[in-house]
C-alpha cells in the first residue's frame, strides 16, 4: 500500500474535474532516467535543472576525475528519485489544483476511487 497525496480543482467541470493522485514514495524511474522522467512528466524546469546539472558535472569531471563525477551524478539521481514527488505536487499547485488530502491505497487510480466516493 502506498500513500497518495490528492488534488482536485474547485470549479473544475468535464476532465478536469476529475482528482489528481501523486504518489508519496521513491521513484526508481526517476532515479534511474531522471532527464526522461522530468520530461514525461512535463517538469520544466526540472528538467532545465537537470541539463545544467549535467553539463556542470560533465565540466567539473576534468578536475575532479571521472569516478568522483560518476558518483556525484549518482547522488544527483538519488535526490531526484525521492524529490520526484513534490515536484509534481507543486507543478499541479502552479496549475491551480488544491491539495484535498491523503489516502492510502493499492495503485492511483484506486486511490482517485476511494476519493470521489468519501467526498
Amino acid at each position: 500500500m502506498t500513500l497518495y497525496s490528492l488534488f482536485t480543482r474547485n470549479g473544475a467541470e468535464g476532465p478536469d474535474a476529475a482528482p489528481q493522485a501523486v504518489a508519496e514514495r521513491f521513484s526508481w524511474y526517476a532515479f534511474l532516467l531522471p532527464p526522461v522522467y522530468a520530461l514525461a512528466h512535463r517538469l520544466w524546469l526540472a528538467f532545465l535543472g537537470l541539463v545544467v546539472a549535467i553539463l556542470a558535472l560533465g565540466f567539473a569531471g576534468r578536475w575532479l576525475g571521472g569516478d568522483a563525477a560518476f558518483w556525484l551524478y549518482g547522488l544527483m539521481a538519488l535526490w531526484f528519485g525521492f524529490e520526484a514527488p513534490a515536484f509534481r505536487a507543486r507543478k499541479l499547485h502552479r496549475q491551480g489544483y488544491l491539495h484535498a488530502g491523503d489516502t492510502i491505497a493499492a495503485a492511483e487510480d484506486l486511490a482517485r476511487i476511494d476519493y470521489l466516493k468519501n467526498r
